[in-house]
């Protein structure tokens, strides 16, 4: 069966259907949902996500896609009174990090360290990583700096302003306003201490998430879960990660400990497609 005939009988068949960025997200939120009328999907990146459920929805409407929030912002707190929402960015910074739960982690490794020893080790484990996560985090800024108000393409060749030749492509692209403001941006990021305080400011506000309790909403989760799970298991192995994932996943849902963002998401999903809760 051709690919889009597979696509157009899933899409067909299921109630809901959802495409994340990766098995892990998959299983876990199969797992920890265990919802028969959600079909999980895998679209293989970020950016994947978003165009896979752009592309569905032109004939479909009970297909969504999901994506870590990254450094970007969730918007899982107006998506089920937003219609024309259709991709949902996760409130902690990737999947993983719903994963970093002490008590769970805790349990699942048999009790091999207690709930308040994990968090002190997650801790440890992030503290490292502030510089590289501000770094990461100022570079976004710059990017948006640059790129904000650059078209993407020109307007169609039969429109007004259309691209003929390549005087036409060049008189197009200078003449664009966003092209001085990214270069007055340039010069501004290149001026004094401006990299510098945008760096200094952002290890502060990752330093005072850490100090209070906030480390899965900021921090990236992939590195650290590999870490901790090493700590705790002296035999862990990458390719044994999903048998962690399984594990809190059911321990969270077995203990009435899902965390209450992927409730509110799982709630505001099904009421799209008009599913009770």
């Amino acid at each position: 069966m051709p690919l889009i005939g597979h696509l157009a009988s899933i899409y067909a068949r299921a109630k809901l259907v959802l495409w994340v960025e990766d098995r892990l997200t998959r299983d876990y939120l199969d797992a920890v949902w265990a919802s028969p009328d959600v079909e999980l999907m895998v679209a293989g990146q970020r950016d994947a996500v978003a165009a896979v459920t752009r592309d569905a929805r032109l004939d479909v409407e009970n297909v969504f896609g999901l994506q870590d929030r990254d450094f970007d912002r969730s918007n899982l707190a107006d998506f089920a009174t937003r219609p024309e929402r259709t991709v949902v960015r996760l409130t902690r910074f990737e999947i993983e990090n719903y994963l970093l739960e002490p008590d769970a982690l805790s349990a699942v490794s048999a009790g091999r360290r207690p709930p308040d020893e994990v968090t002190r080790r997650l801790n440890d484990l992030a503290k490292p990583l502030v510089p590289w996560v501000a770094c990461c985090a100022v570079l976004q800024a710059i990017g948006r700096d640059l790129t904000n108000g650059c078209p993407s393409k020109p307007p169609q060749p039969s429109g007004v302003n259309s691209v003929a030749s390549t005087d036409d492509a060049e008189k197009y692209i200078l003449g664009r306003a966003w092209l001085a403001d990214a270069a007055r941006q340039v010069d501004q990021w290149r001026a004094g201490r401006a990299v510098r305080d945008a760096l200094e400011m952002e290890e502060r506000r990752l330093a005072e998430s850490l100090s209070t309790g906030r480390l899965t909403e900021v921090m990236p989760g992939k590195q650290l879960l590999g870490a901790v799970a090493s700590w705790l298991w002296s035999d862990f192995r990458r390719d044994r990660q999903d048998e962690v994932v399984r594990a809190v996943a059911d321990w969270q849902r077995t203990n009435h400990a899902i965390p209450t963002d992927l409730l509110d998401l799982r709630q505001a999903l099904r009421a799209r497609v008009g599913l009770g809760p």
